[in-house]
């Protein structure tokens, strides 16, 4: 199955991803993880990028920042 905007927002859904605007990634394919705190620290989420068209199992289908 390929990675479309339907497919991401299924991904994503109900997870607290965050939509932002990478340039060169079309709209809807880039989002950042909620930041978590774990006792007194706060980890910061990281930037998720899907790849167009790629399939999902493909291991380049989704990249992390």
């Amino acid at each position: 199955m390929k990675v479309t905007r339907a497919s991401v927002e299924s991904y994503i859904e109900n997870k607290g991803f965050e939509p932002i605007q990478i340039d060169g990634i079309p709209d809807g394919f880039s989002f950042k993880e909620p930041n978590i705190t774990i006792g007194v620290v706060e980890h910061k989420g990281r930037i998720i990028k899907f790849n167009p068209m790629k399939e999902w199992e493909d291991k380049d289908a989704i990249s992390y920042e």
